[in-house]
C-alpha cells in the first residue's frame, strides 16, 4: 500500500508530481496545501491508479477560477474512478462549484462510503445550497457517511437532508 501525504512544492505545480504517479497499487493520495494549475490532472491520475480509493484534497492553493477548472478536472477525472470510497475535500469555496462534484460523484463513483465537503469561507455568491445534487449522492447504496460544513447550508436544508437519509 502507498500512501502519499502532505507534499509541499515551493512555487512549482504539483501536477508534475502527480503526472509521473502510475501505480496500480496507490490506494490514498492528500493533497494538502499545495500548488495545482488548471491543467488537467486527475483524469490522468484516476486512468493511471485504477485502485485508488482513498483522496483527500486539503486548502489547495487556487483562486477562484483556477478552483473552478479544478473542481471540474476532478469532476472529469471521477469517470475513471469507480473504485474511489473516501473523498474528503477542505477547501474555501468548495460549495459555489460543488453541483458538477456532486453529480460526477453520483453517476461515476458507486462505490463511494464517505464524503467529506468542508467550506470554510465566510460568503458565497450561491443563494443557497445545491441539496438536489445532494440527494443523489446520497442514493448511492453503498454510502454511509456524509458530512457537508458550507456557508449557506440551512438549518431547513439540513432538516430535508434528514428526512431523505431516513427514506
Amino acid at each position: 500500500q502507498l500512501e502519499i501525504k502532505d507534499y509541499y512544492p515551493k512555487n512549482h505545480d504539483c501536477r508534475i508530481v502527480l503526472d509521473a504517479i502510475k501505480s496500480d497499487t496507490l490506494q490514498s493520495l492528500k493533497l494538502s496545501q499545495v500548488f495545482v494549475s488548471k491543467n488537467l490532472i486527475f483524469p490522468k491520475l484516476f486512468s493511471s491508479c485504477k485502485n485508488l480509493t482513498a483522496l483527500h484534497i486539503d486548502d489547495v492553493e487556487l483562486n477562484e477560477p483556477e478552483l473552478y477548472h479544478f473542481i471540474n478536472d476532478l469532476s472529469k477525472g471521477l469517470a475513471n474512478a469507480p473504485s474511489l470510497k473516501f473523498l474528503q475535500i477542505l477547501q474555501h469555496n468548495v460549495t459555489e462549484n460543488s453541483e458538477r462534484l456532486l453529480e460526477s460523484l453520483k453517476n461515476n463513483c458507486k462505490q463511494l462510503e464517505t464524503l467529506v465537503l468542508v467550506d470554510h469561507s465566510n460568503t458565497s455568491l450561491l443563494q443557497k445550497y445545491p441539496v438536489k445534487f445532494l440527494h443523489g449522492v446520497m442514493e448511492l447504496e453503498k454510502l454511509r457517511f456524509l458530512y457537508i460544513l458550507s456557508p449557506i447550508l440551512t438549518n431547513q436544508n439540513i432538516q430535508d437532508l434528514k428526512k431523505k437519509a431516513k427514506v
